[in-house]
Order: C-alpha cells, then sequence, then structure tokens
C-alpha cells in the first residue's frame, strides 16, 4: 500500500477551473499502462513580464469521477544554476476514486495559469526564467512524470 504525497509548492489560481477536453488518444499495439503521460506544455513571457503557461494533460478514459485540475508552483535551480519554476499538476478527484487498472486511451484537458510573480525574489524577474518544468503529479510521486519547456521570450 502507498501513501498518498501531496505535491510541494503554492497553490497556483488557474484561468478557467472547468474541465476543458480537447480530444482523445489512443495507442494501438500497445500493452494497457497505468504510467502517467508526460504533459504537453507551452510557456510564453509577454512583453508586460507575464510567463503565461498552457499544458495538455492526459488522463485515463476510465476516471470519470474527475472535477479538476490542481496546480502548484516552487522555484527551483535548473541544472545550470538558472531560476526555473515547476509546476506540479494533479487532479482534483471525488473520494474513493479506483486506482485505474491501465489503459491505452486518455483524454486531453487543457489548462492555462499564470506563473506567480510573488514568488521571485527581490533581485528576479520572470525575464531570467528561461525554462520551465511540469509535471503530471499522481499520489505516488514515483510515478508522476514530468517535462522541461523552454520559455518563449516576446520580442
Amino acid at each position: 500500500m502507498s501513501t498518498t504525497v501531496n505535491p510541494p509548492g503554492t497553490p497556483v489560481l488557474l484561468s478557467d477551473n472547468s474541465l476543458n477536453q480537447v480530444g482523445t488518444i489512443s495507442f494501438v499495439n500497445q500493452l494497457a499502462s497505468t504510467e502517467l503521460l508526460t504533459p504537453l506544455v507551452q510557456a510564453s513571457l509577454t512583453k508586460d513580464g507575464v510567463l503565461n503557461v498552457s499544458a495538455i494533460v492526459y488522463v485515463d478514459v476510465a476516471i470519470t469521477n474527475l472535477r479538476s485540475f490542481l496546480v502548484n508552483a516552487l522555484l527551483d535551480m535548473d541544472d545550470d544554476g538558472n531560476p526555473q519554476f515547476q509546476f506540479f499538476i494533479s487532479a482534483n478527484l471525488d473520494a474513493g476514486a479506483p486506482d485505474p487498472l491501465g489503459t491505452t486511451n486518455y483524454i486531453g484537458y487543457q489548462i492555462a495559469f499564470e506563473a506567480p510573480v510573488g514568488m521571485l525574489q527581490d533581485n528576479m524577474s520572470m525575464s531570467d526564467i528561461l525554462t520551465i518544468e511540469t509535471f503530471l503529479w499522481d499520489k505516488d510521486p514515483k510515478t508522476s512524470r514530468g517535462t522541461v519547456t523552454n520559455v518563449i521570450h516576446s520580442t
């Protein structure tokens, strides 16, 4: 029996907390898996210094008790010593949700949010953020999946 571990960081307000389905994907000729898929992420910095993040997360089609998504942010350093936001996206499920048995079919959900400027240290600005790391967080952090994304800076 695994212990549930909550994602680290500070909660982030989503731009829209509704469940925005963007399609389904199915993998053919594959064995069913309970592993999470890595999210598809885009990050862009506006001329006004707002870091916008848009992510598509993929959830097992058998999960029917999804209420919303939650996002936590943590300011860290990348491997080169540059400041980097880490975002942890987790599914907010109704109580008593059964563990998925494994699938090759997923529903994509799009979520959007802004990086919290209040987390920056006094000597930093959002333009210092060159990459972000985004995780689809599972109750067992060993099975959480993440990806590093370059931040597109407006010119």
